[in-house]
């Protein structure tokens, strides 16, 4: 397939259904950021992403500070990079050998560390709007905090401006990911889970299958694990397998 035909037009405002990282613009324009690499600035915009959701699951210390969990692999797998590239990352980050916006606290015993993301702006120039001072520079303490396992939280949406109201909003959704061979199957971490447990032998060419029937008609769809549930019990309605291809018809009418 050329370049031209690899992926899909939108259509109307399938736009919308995307969620998005913002890297502050203060890591490109301040003279302070200019040694940091683009990936590390990357990297950053990613942690800002995770801390809406670290909020939700309660990863807070006991100075009332939030964390979050990144495990390089996790991150490997962001980047589909090597680890030695991650781990760079981490170090033009780290406070200990890079510019200072996130501090690592190791916790042993094989549990990830946890990431105290800092905020970009000097202390001296920012105000935290939230009244916990969630974001203070303040010595790292990790007693005393909520606990939940590390892995089972994953990327909320795109809104990483720090206050209550865009908070709410990173909430409500996970960060979705593009699958299928048209990359117009949207699936969060969560959703993937679920559809290696409910489908295990075939999830990968039930997503094949939503990605094809969209790209050759131009549909799309609000919930893609609700539609290969859907489709799924269509098909066992059905008892019989379909010969001679995939059978669509019970689609129509499901375009968003």
């Amino acid at each position: 397939m050329n370049a031209e035909n690899r992926f899909p037009f939108h259509y109307g405002m399938e736009a919308e259904q995307y969620a998005f990282y913002r890297i502050p613009k203060a890591l490109f324009e301040q003279p302070e950021f200019k040694d940091v690499s683009t990936d590390a600035k990357l990297l950053y915009g990613m942690m800002l992403d995770r801390m809406a959701l670290s909020c939700k699951n309660g990863w807070i210390d006991e100075q009332g500070r939030v964390f979050i969990y990144f495990t390089v692999a996790s991150m490997c797998e962001c980047f589909q990079c090597s680890a030695d590239k991650c781990t760079k990352m981490l170090s033009e980050l780290d406070t200990n050998k890079g510019i200072g916006l996130i501090h690592r606290v190791r916790q042993g015993f094989g549990k990830p560390d946890m990431i105290y993301v800092k905020h970009f702006l000097s202390s001296g120039g920012y105000q935290t709007p939230l009244s916990s001072g969630l974001l203070t520079p303040e010595k790292t303490v990790s007693g005393g905090r909520k606990k939940r396992d590390p892995e089972t939280g994953f990327s909320g949406t795109n809104n990483t401006e720090i206050n209550n109201t865009e908070i709410n909003k990173t909430e409500k959704r996970e960060q979705r990911h593009q699958y299928g061979r048209y990359h117009n199957v949207l699936l969060s971490d969560t959703d993937m889970e679920k559809l290696k447990v409910e489908f295990p032998a075939d999830y990968q060419e039930r997503i094949e299958r939503v990605s094809e029937y969209m790209a050759s008609t131009g549909k799309s769809y609000k919930d893609y694990l609700a539609t290969i549930r859907r489709w799924a019990r269509q098909d066992q309605k059905k008892k019989q397998p379909v010969k001679g291809g995939i059978d669509y018809s019970y689609e129509e009418g499901d375009c968003v």
